[in-house]
Formats: structure tokens, C-alpha cells, sequence
């Protein structure tokens, strides 16, 4: 992310973060990214940065008056009143700022734990299952019915929110289920000033260990650590940690891997 992208980011948190979060705002501002997506000369005309801001906010409020509420209007007049060097992302901006007020969502509600645990759940559901992964990131389908497997494996059995996202991200534009699913959990981490730790074990760990281990990693990354743990049996023993560009690689698999290069050497 550029330094101007990361400039225009954080100007819409701060902006959204003085609105009450909702279920039913995220779906108005999941709306305004279909729009962007199947209009381009739109799209381009709302990112074109060559035209006066507040001409780009009466562009939107000429559109979409009468279509959204209040809230949703004044976010994505926000939204286009930044600068964004390519127009698809002011798509990604809409996107993720409407995920990001789910997760405000939950976290007003304190169900933020829970929709995070679900939806790695579910993450890991999808990595484990080629026929499901297929699927959910089947373009040929219509997103209607990527739509509706999620609707039957979740409804009922995970929080509002976490159907929401899990709802949402069949119809990611261009990248796959299980990224988008994985950025949403990154956002999540985000919005509480944590990091995650990707942690793979050969078997699963106790809740004393796992309560060990994010200490552990929280006092050497300077923040709270939420883990994402996979069991892998391949790994024999150890732990292979990821937090950001971070790898500790502590596995016995890894070890042998590494002396059979040594030898090799």
C-alpha cells in the first residue's frame, strides 16, 4: 500500500468510525461496490482524481440519492472525495470499508472473538475441501449460488456477522475466497490493534499452551496476538509460527530440512 493509499485508508476509518456500524450499512456499501464493478465509466469518473473533490461527491449524491441512507451516502462521498491512484482502488476502498464496519459491527456488540473463531473455522473448512474451494471462487457460477452453498453450511450455526462476511466475499472481485476470507481476519485483527499469528503444530495445542504461546509472541511483536492454529502431523513436533513477514520456523520437519541442505552444502 502506498504512502497516499494508506493516507486516504485511515482518513475513511476515522470518517466511518463516527458512524453506528450495521449489518444493513455494510450491505449499502457492498451495493456501492457492485455498482462500481458493472459501470466502469463511472468508476473511472468517481477515481479520476484530476477533477475537483467535491465534484466527485456530486456525482455520487446525484447517482445514489434516494438508493442508500443517510449514512451510507456520506460514506461513499467520503470514499470518493479521496485520492486513489488506479480506479479499481476505490473499489477495493468501498469493499473493505464495508467490511470493516461488520467488524465494528461485532465488536460493538463484543461478539468480535466469536466471528473471528467462525470465521477461520470456516477458513480452514474451505483450504481443507477442493471440491468446496472450487466452488466458492467459480466465476462461471452466478454469485447467487456461490451465495447459497455459504448460506447452507452457516446459516443458523454462526453469528449474524460472520454470515455477513462469509455471504460478502463470494463476490470478490478477482481474488479467492479463502484470501478474502483471510484479509477480512487481518481487519479484524486491525480494527482491535492486534496482530495474527499463523501457527502450525503436528498436534493440537492445550488451551495452556496456546495461552503460553500468544504471550510469547505478543512480548516479542509489541501487541496483542491473535492465533490461527493448524494442525499439520507432517511437522512431526515443533511449531512453524507467521506473524507478518516473520517466520519462526521451530518444526522438526524444518530442522531435518534444514540439516539435509547443510549436507548437501
Amino acid at each position: 500500500m502506498t504512502v497516499v493509499t494508506q493516507a486516504s485508508t485511515e482518513a475513511l476509518d476515522r470518517f466511518a468510525d463516527g458512524l453506528t456500524p450495521s449489518i444493513a450499512l455494510a450491505n449499502e456499501l457492498f451495493a456501492v461496490v457492485r455498482l462500481l464493478e458493472a459501470q466502469p465509466v463511472l468508476r473511472n469518473a468517481l477515481a479520476d482524481f484530476s477533477a475537483p473533490a467535491d465534484s466527485r461527491r456530486q456525482l455520487v449524491a446525484n447517482v445514489l440519492t434516494g438508493q442508500l441512507s443517510a449514512e451510507a451516502l456520506s460514506l461513499s462521498e467520503e470514499c470518493v472525495a479521496e485520492t486513489w491512484e488506479k480506479p479499481v482502488q476505490l473499489i477495493y476502498a468501498v469493499d473493505r470499508l464495508g467490511v470493516r464496519v461488520l467488524v465494528q459491527t461485532a465488536n460493538a456488540s463484543n461478539t468480535l472473538d466469536a466471528v473471528e473463531a467462525q470465521l477461520f473455522d470456516f477458513k480452514k473448512s474451505v483450504m481443507g475441501n477442493p471440491e468446496l474451494r472450487q466452488a466458492l471462487d467459480d466465476r462461471t457460477a452466478p454469485a447467487s449460488a456461490r451465495k447459497q452453498v455459504v448460506d447452507d453450511l452457516l446459516t443458523g450455526k454462526v453469528d449474524p456477522v460472520a454470515l455477513a462476511i462469509a455471504e460478502h466475499t463470494v463476490y470478490s472481485w478477482k481474488r479467492s475466497y479463502e484470501v478474502r476470507l483471510s484479509e477480512a481476519l487481518e481487519l479484524a485483527a486491525e480494527v482491535r490493534s492486534r496482530k495474527i499469528a499463523r501457527v502450525a503444530v503436528a498436534k493440537p495445542l492445550s488451551a495452556e499452551q496456546a495461552e503460553r504461546l500468544a504471550a510469547t509472541l505478543a512480548k516479542q511483536v509489541g501487541a496483542q496476538v491473535n492465533l490461527q492454529i493448524t494442525v499439520d502431523p507432517a511437522l512431526i513436533g515443533g511449531a512453524f509460527v507467521q506473524v507478518g513477514d516473520e517466520v519462526i520456523d521451530g518444526t522438526v520437519s524444518g530442522q531435518l530440512s534444514l540439516a539435509r541442505r547443510e549436507l548437501k552444502k
